[in-house]
């Protein structure tokens, strides 16, 4: 066994790794955000199948998956980018009205509450005031997303 194999959790790793750097590298110069997830949901994937391929559970923790700016879920996504350019305090309303102006479709107003709620699940929101009158902040602390 090499040196290298015995470091690795799946044959072929570190050269899958070092090339990802390479790539993120190359897209932070230019700052495509739309890029960079595509590259790491492409990367997941990759990575899931290499735990398939040796029999082991193909998903790894989240913390360690993928960075916290990357949500794999497009809408709990839209949510979370349209928060972090307006700032200030959201309600179900405000939410529901951002991810359907990101272009999603069939969201309704229970479930932008659902996604509020969800990112607060992940560290990644704060819930303020009393449940009839609730409104969530982007946390000031990085969360753990997937």
């Amino acid at each position: 066994m090499s040196a290298s194999t015995e470091i690795e959790n799946y044959p072929g790793e570190l050269p899958m790794l070092r090339g990802l750097v390479r790539v993120i590298r190359a897209i932070a110069e230019h700052g495509d955000m739309d890029e960079l997830r595509r590259v790491l949901a492409e990367h997941e994937i990759d990575e899931q199948a290499a735990y398939a391929a040796r029999g082991e559970k193909a998903t790894v923790p989240a913390a360690t998956a993928t960075p916290h700016v990357f949500i794999e879920d497009a809408r709990l996504r839209a949510l979370h980018d349209a928060m972090t350019a307006k700032r200030g305090e959201w309600r179900s309303s405000d939410a529901l009205r951002a991810v359907r102006d990101s272009g999603v479709r069939g969201v309704s107003r229970g479930y932008a509450s659902r996604l509020l709620r969800a990112l607060v699940e992940k560290g990644l929101a704060t819930a303020h005031g009393p449940q009839d009158g609730r409104f969530y902040t982007l946390s000031t602390k990085g969360g753990t997303a997937t």
